[in-house]
């Protein structure tokens, strides 16, 4: 008996991190569970012209950086654009902190000069025309032209301060300025503004060439964690994955698919196994399902996918266009999804078990693009920060100087799916409450814990779903004590508040 205790703390010792922090049972890591706790889980929150209201309003709200690229004028000053890189160099740039590079080393004042002077600043016209391109590929967008890494410390090796995020194929961007070595372009995309390689994007000639009109009405928009995109109608060379809430025009429909309006579609979900994470390119288990849009034939049946528009970089530059294929039994989805609480649970386990990525590094989802990629698929403009995030929707009550017994009242009134949680630097989705504890679903590095030897540092890593006690005894307190904003996205976020 000794012997076995032994072996088991040698075993603790050893795993440290990697052992589980929370108790979730498997039957809670699936949606139905979620779902079957609500009155009438597939009544509509928010309709489409709800939805496109919403949007609209948001849009207007400058602290929320959101944009239509399309609707960004065409002309900018020396004196704008230097504006835009020097709160980016205020922000980002040298600080009296010492920032490590990949290698480790500290960021001297030779890089430092380097990044200065490639930002290109004396090359900027008086008056400069406003360039449109398309991303041809998944790509990084950064705070400054560089590939080079800024780290608060030599162990921090997951947290890039440089990453601002990722940008999905197919995104339209204004082009403001280049770099000096012409390698990086300084844009904006429709959520978030700095740098991208000049290799992932191809210019048009004008901006009617990139934002073009579709020939079908709806959008084909990804449901599934990542979906591929073929070359060929026989689905034999992937061009490239692109994640959940990421939309293609379409300009072929499958044979068998009959387009109607997506809210007016019978929606079902099939028996999931959502406790399973997916990979690159692999089906969403437990996805719904629109028997309208999917056909039963296998892959590579004639005529049985989406012909989607995608841009091309020619030899140039330039953009031009070529046809994507993506099989019809995919996740995907003609149109938006309706807005529901059983599809918003559908969507966000999804997600489940996946990695995390600040800013999306290494194919991964930090906390805020999780929320942001699962409201994509419902048509709702989200920003990439959780902080506006935290903005969106209709607050709840202020929770300033509420106790964790008063916020635990006040999410009893929120609604399951719709409601976003919001802490210092960290953003979840409300699930529902169960046996007497709140329980959220979101993408997490860590938390702090406390033990005998003082606080310690428990690596997640990955979505997962926890109960509103995580954290508790540790220096920082709970999810629930740290909790300062409940954010309904639901009926009345399309008021200002």
């Amino acid at each position: 008996m000794l012997s076995s205790i032994l072996i088991l703390l040698a075993v603790t010792m050893l795993l440290g991190s990697s052992l589980p922090i929370h108790a979730i049972s498997k039957k809670m890591e699936d949606p139905l569970f979620w779902v079957r706790a609500i009155k009438n889980p597939e009544r509509l929150l928010l309709t489409s012209s709800e939805i496109q209201k919403m949007n609209e309003e948001n849009l207007k709200k400058r602290d929320l950086l959101l944009c239509r690229v399309e609707d960004i004028k065409e002309e900018w000053t020396r004196e704008e654009i230097l504006s835009f890189l020097t709160e980016d160099w205020e922000g980002f740039g040298k600080t009296k902190e010492i920032r490590y590079g990949k290698d480790g080393n500290p960021l001297g004042d030779s890089f430092w000069n380097e990044i200065k002077e490639n930002m290109n600043q004396v090359r900027l016209k008086e008056r400069n025309q406003l360039q449109f391109a398309l991303t041809i590929q998944r790509t990084d967008i950064r705070v400054f032209p560089t590939d080079e890494a800024s780290r608060k410390n030599r162990t921090s090796l997951e947290f890039d301060l440089f990453q601002h995020s990722a940008i999905a194929p197919g995104s339209p961007v204004g082009i403001y300025h280049f770099s000096r070595d012409n390698l990086w372009v300084y844009v904006q995309t429709s959520f978030i503004r700095g740098w991208i390689r000049a290799k992932d994007l191809a210019i048009a000639m004008d901006k009617n060439d990139a934002m073009g009109q579709p020939v079908q009405k709806e959008p084909l928009v990804i449901i599934g964690n990542f979906v591929r995109v073929f070359d060929d109608p026989l689905f034999r060379q992937s061009i490239f994955s692109v994640q959940m809430g990421t939309t293609f025009p379409i300009i072929d429909l499958p044979r068998k698919a009959k387009p109607s309006n997506p809210i007016e579609n019978n929606k079902k979900i099939s028996s999931p196994l959502a406790g399973e994470g997916q990979g690159e390119g692999a089906p969403s288990r437990g996805r719904i399902v629109d028997s309208n849009l999917s056909s039963k034939g296998g892959h590579g049946a004639l005529g049985n996918y989406y012909v989607i528009k995608i841009p091309f970089r020619e030899s140039d530059g330039r953009l031009s266009f070529r046809h994507g294929f993506i099989p019809a039994d995919d996740n995907v989805h003609y149109g938006f999804l309706p807005y529901s609480q059983k599809n918003l649970a559908q969507q966000a386990f999804t997600m489940l078990h996946q990695p995390y990525g600040w800013g999306e590094e290494s194919g991964g989802r930090d906390c805020s693009r999780f929320i942001m990629d699962l409201f994509n698929t419902f048509g709702i403009l989200m920003p990439r920060n959780s902080n506006h995030q935290a903005r969106m929707g209709v607050s709840l009550e202020p929770l300033e100087g509420k106790t964790a017994e008063e916020k635990k009242t006040i999410l009893d009134r929120a609604i399951p799916m719709a409601t976003l949680l919001r802490m210092p630097g960290h953003i979840m989705l409300y699930l529902g409450k169960y046996n007497g504890e709140h329980y959220a679903i979101h993408s997490i590095w860590g938390i702090q814990k406390g033990g005998r030897s003082g606080p310690a540092y428990q690596k997640i890593g990955k979505v997962v779903v926890t109960d509103l006690s995580l954290g508790k005894g540790g220096p920082r307190g709970s999810l629930l004590q740290r909790l300062i904003e409940i954010r309904l996205i639901g009926p009345g976020s399309d008021v200002k508040k």
